[in-house]
């Protein structure tokens, strides 16, 4: 993984301003974090599908032990509804932070890793959960934003927008 001295000025700012968001919240003590950055999409059932993943997730012991939920995945499984356990996520544009766990977060970025490949090298440190299917994309065709500085999701993205996902 690139350090913070190999890392472009959007990869630097993004992993900062990651990282002020678990400092704020950790001063805070805040019990549930939701962090979001600025170049998301909701598909268009986000609202949907919005409450009803937030109260299986609070209220289900099944998934008492969580430290970082997405609100999308990056796998080809794409469901309905159902919360997955451990699935890479690439990217770091809507997802929740147990307040319990912005310290662990926060002592594991002390290598000053790009927040997006910290955050996918976590399977098996923190319980990462995902929903089944995408509630927000990227908007990549609007913005160009990628802190990588290429166009891995690009298309993928561009074929949600074609296909109506998006509102």
């Amino acid at each position: 993984f690139p350090s913070h001295d190999n890392m472009n000025c959007g990869q630097r700012g993004c992993t900062e301003a990651h990282k002020k968001c678990l400092e704020l919240s950790l001063d805070k003590g805040y019990e549930i974090v939701l962090i979001m950055e600025d170049d998301l999409l909701f598909t268009v059932d986000f609202w949907l599908y919005f409450e009803k993943y937030m109260e299986e997730l609070l209220s289900n012991q099944q998934y008492a032990d969580w430290d970082l939920f997405y609100f999308y995945n990056s796998s080809n499984e794409q469901t309905e509804f159902k919360i997955m356990k451990n699935i890479p996520s690439f990217g770091t544009h809507f997802y929740l932070v147990k307040g319990s766990s912005c310290k662990k977060l926060l002592e594991l970025m002390t290598a000053e890793i790009v927040i997006d490949d910290l955050y996918t090298s976590l399977l098996g440190k923190l319980n990462l959960y995902s929903t089944g299917h995408q509630l927000v994309v990227q908007n990549l065709s609007k913005y160009n934003s990628n802190i990588r500085g290429s166009h891995i999701h690009r298309e993928w993205a561009l074929s949600k927008a074609t296909n109506g996902v998006y509102r």
